[in-house]
């Protein structure tokens, strides 16, 4: 069997907002709690994929450093394009513009924020990397870590799980937590059977 997991990037040093393509770091020291919770672990971690931006990027890099294994950069795995309001922080946000936002909460599908990446386009990119991960992990009993976004993560969650993407809980309930590990287990013959053995744990208290 493989094992996948998803781990989402630690807590970012900006204020609050959308976070999408904008390039915001996590402080260098939260990177290495993260790094030292997961070296705690003692899991033999054998590829790291990771989205390229810094926040992910990193600590992705972090990691290698530590176990001396590379790091493979995937495009797709960044996380959705925000447009407008990718990056601007909530307290800067005018009335007017929480009333342009609102309807993207509620209904992300039919309601893509102002020159935004809509979900669809979203989608469809993530799932191209998924899908070509998988295709990558050919060997047997291996450990495969793949620092990611939370939207990226949640997107893979719907699809390994058949659960309508369209849906605004997947987005605003589905609780993928900074640092957090999702855990994935497959038959590499069989790739599209993917078992969901873990969602969004603690690094602290995750066992393999």
């Amino acid at each position: 069997m493989q094992n996948i997991l998803l781990m989402r990037h630690g807590k970012v040093s900006a204020p609050p907002a959308l976070y999408g393509v904008t390039d915001v770091e996590v402080a260098k020291n939260t990177n290495l709690d993260i790094v030292s919770a997961l070296a705690a672990t003692q899991i033999d971690i054998q590829n790291i994929y990771s989205s390229p931006l810094k926040r992910c990027a990193t600590l992705a890099q972090m990691v290698s450093q530590t176990m001396n294994i590379d790091v493979v950069h995937v495009d797709e795995l960044a996380e959705m394009n925000f447009g407008a309001f990718d990056g601007v922080p909530f307290d800067k946000m005018s009335r007017q513009d929480w009333l342009s936002v609102e309807p993207f909460w509620s209904d992300p599908v039919n309601y893509p924020l102002p020159q935004a990446e809509s979900l669809s386009q979203f989608r469809g990119r993530v799932l191209h990397g998924w899908h070509s991960l998988l295709a990558l992990l050919s060997q047997p009993n291996k450990t495969t870590l793949v620092v990611a976004h939370g939207g990226v993560i949640r997107l893979i969650l719907a699809e390994v799980l058949g659960l309508d993407w369209t849906n605004p809980k997947l987005y605003s309930t589905l609780d993928i937590g900074n640092a957090s590990i999702t855990h994935l287990q497959f038959n590499s013959e069989f790739p599209a059977h993917v078992k969901v053995k873990t969602v969004g744990a603690s690094l602290h208290y995750f066992k393999l």
